[in-house]
């Protein structure tokens, strides 16, 4: 995981029946020497995608739409498909551009 190109990893994870999670959008107020070319994205579009590992099926996909971009973290509740169970989950929050810089507060299964 890199400030340019994040992840999170909940390891272990207890996955049955939804996960909750806070979302919150930061100003992007990063610099990197002289590359002064914007951060490459996981993906062009605004959504939280949850995947079963770094490399495994995805899970889950959320828009991130009706986030307000106010620093605060808001909660998403993302049901998740039968059968999941213990599982090492990876969070990533695709964006479209460098800011703002989505990043997460907590995750939290829920049954």
């Amino acid at each position: 995981m890199t400030i340019r190109n994040p992840c999170w990893i909940y390891r272990g994870a207890a996955a049955a029946g939804r996960i909750a999670v806070g979302v919150a959008a930061l100003p992007f107020n990063f610099q990197f020497a002289d590359d002064i070319s914007p951060p490459p994205v996981p993906e062009n579009r605004n959504e939280l995608v949850i995947r079963r590992g770094c490399n495994g099926p995805v899970l889950a996909t959320v828009s991130l739409a009706g986030v307000a971009r106010d620093g605060v973290a808001h909660e998403l509740v993302v049901p998740l498909p039968p059968g999941v169970g213990r599982a090492d989950l990876c969070f990533v929050l695709a964006r479209s551009g460098s800011d703002p810089l989505w990043v997460l507060g907590w995750v939290e299964p829920r049954p």
